[in-house]
């Protein structure tokens, strides 16, 4: 049950900001911009590019390496993606979000031992929980269902998966 906290705790803190996620866009809109959004997905970015890359550096990962374009490359296409979302930079937290629960799932599905299947199952419970909430949103006053969150959801679930089958963590893929 302990590998399991942080996400169910990840995806509580997820859906109890939709009840306030309104409230917060306007606030910080109001206060910063609605740039301010993008802005903080690109802090994210370059903050988990920097931690993992440290630990690569620290602890002497097999295969770094291989590792450390992996990571450049999907912090680029997160980062294309936050640009892709500029029209709306709110929708863009979704890449945090989902991104966040699809690394705690593939940890709390490899705890005891990683396969190939460790991806699908990551994935997979990340594409279900991002889906789970749209519905909630769609049950909430004044939001809204809808099907890009849901993509965007998922692409974040799928590209963390990806980029930890093909170097950040492909002991799984042997």
């Amino acid at each position: 049950m302990r590998r399991w906290l942080p996400v169910v705790a990840w995806t509580g803190v997820i859906y109890a900001t939709i009840l306030l996620a309104r409230a917060i866009q306007k606030w910080v809109s109001g206060h910063f911009g609605s740039d301010a959004f993008t802005w903080i997905v690109y802090g994210v970015i370059a903050i988990s590019l920097g931690v993992a890359w440290r630990h690569f550096s620290q602890y002497h990962v097999e295969r770094s390496g291989r590792a450390r374009i992996v990571l450049i490359l999907l912090a680029a296409v997160f980062a294309y993606g936050t640009w892709f979302l500029r029209a709306r930079p709110e929708e863009a937290l979704h890449f945090v979000q989902y991104g966040l629960l699809s690394a705690l799932a593939y940890r709390a599905f490899a705890a005891d031992g990683a396969d190939r299947g460790t991806y699908l199952q990551a994935f997979l419970l990340t594409a279900i929980l991002g889906s789970v909430d749209e519905v909630i949103q769609w049950l909430v006053p004044r939001r809204f269902f809808d099907f890009r969150d849901i993509a965007i959801n998922v692409m974040a679930g799928g590209l963390i998966q990806l980029g930890l089958a093909l170097g950040i963590a492909p002991q799984a893929v042997k």
